[in-house]
C-alpha cells in the first residue's frame, strides 16, 4: 500500500462508550454515545441499532416484532441496548463494534425505501456526509459539522476513485492524482528498487477472508 499524504490514524471508538457483560453470560448490553447527532434536529436512539440487527441476522418474518423475539434484540432505552444470545460468546462485542451494528435512521429508510442511501436521501451520524456519488466513478464526502467530534476531523473532503485495473491506478499514483493505491504485482521489484517509491511503500497485516472453489464435476474432486 502506498500513501504519500495520509497521517495513520489511530482506531477510535465511533458510537459506544461501554460494553458490559450482564448478569447472564449470554447478555450483553451495549451503551452508546446520547450525544451522536445526525442533523441539526435529529438524534439517533438505539432503537435504530435494535432494527439494524433485525435486518442484519433475522430470517423472515410476519412483522418487525416477531423477529427482535427470534434474535433476542431488546432496546432497554434511548441509551442502551441489550443482546441475548444463545450460548456465552467472548467475541461477541468485537463484533456488535463492526460496522453492521452501527445505527442507521430509521425514518429515512422508511420515506425513501432503496434509495435511502442516494446523496440527498442518506443521512449519517458519522464524520463524514456523501455529497456526490457517480456510480463506478467515484464518491464524495465531505466533513459532518454535527458529528460530535467533527473540531478532531482534519480532513475536509475525501474523494474516493473506483478504478478497476490496479495498473490505470498506479499510474495516477505516480502522476500525483491519488493519495495512495495498492500497487499490482507485476510492479513489485520496480516499486522496492525505486528510490522514491520505495520510501512510500508499506506492507502491513490485514484481516481476510477466502476459500477455495472446486470444479466437481472433473477429476479427483467429482467423487462423493
Amino acid at each position: 500500500m502506498f500513501s504519500k499524504k495520509w497521517a495513520i490514524l489511530a482506531v477510535t471508538v465511533m458510537i459506544a462508550t461501554l460494553v458490559l457483560p450482564a448478569c447472564q453470560p449470554t447478555e450483553v448490553e451495549k451503551v452508546v454515545k446520547e450525544t451522536v447527532v445526525v442533523k441539526e434536529t435529529q438524534v439517533v436512539t438505539v432503537k435504530e441499532t435494535e432494527v439494524v440487527q433485525v435486518e442484519v441476522t433475522a430470517t423472515p418474518a410476519p412483522s418487525i416484532d416477531e423477529m427482535l423475539d427470534t434474535v433476542g434484540v431488546k432496546a432497554i432505552d434511548d441509551s442502551t441496548i441489550e443482546f441475548t444470545l444463545e450460548n456465552p460468546a467472548g467475541y461477541f462485542p468485537a463484533i456488535a463494534g463492526m460496522w453492521v451494528a452501527r445505527p442507521v435512521p430509521q425514518w429515512t429508510i422508511e420515506k425513501y425505501g432503496d434509495r435511502w442511501t442516494d446523496p440527498g436521501f442518506i443521512v449519517t451520524n458519522g464524520p463524514y456526509v456523501m455529497t456526490e456519488w457517480v456510480h463506478d466513478d467515484h464518491i464524495i464526502l465531505e466533513k459532518n459539522p454535527y458529528y460530535y467530534d467533527a473540531d478532531n476531523v482534519q480532513i475536509d473532503r475525501i474523494e474516493m476513485v473506483m478504478i478497476v485495473e490496479a495498473s490505470t491506478a498506479m499510474s495516477m499514483y505516480e502522476n500525483n492524482e491519488l493519495d495512495s493505491t495498492a500497487p499490482p504485482l507485476e510492479d513489485m521489484d520496480r516499486v522496492k528498487s525505486d528510490p522514491e517509491l520505495s520510501k512510500e511503500f508499506t506492507i502491513y497485516p490485514s484481516d481476510c477472508t477466502y476459500y477455495y472453489g472446486f470444479t466437481t464435476t472433473k477429476p479427483p474432486v467429482d467423487n462423493p
